[in-house]
């Protein structure tokens, strides 16, 4: 029973590294989404309104 406890303990590591991993992976997925509109934004403000356009310059 104590090679499976090991296991067991090993199992739990990868799972644990695992979710760290994709929690990393989804906020950095969040951080490259939310950093392409910002940059369509400006070029919307710089150039003609288009429909839409408004939603982009409310903070958040």
């Amino acid at each position: 029973m104590g090679g499976f406890s090991v296991f067991s303990f090993q199992f739990s590591v990868f799972s644990f590294q695992f979710s760290v991993f994709s929690f990393q992976f989804s906020v950095f997925s969040f951080q490259f989404e939310k950093r392409k509109p910002i940059k369509v934004g400006k070029r919307f403000e710089k150039g003609t309104i288009t429909p839409g356009g408004g939603n982009m310059n409310s903070p958040g």
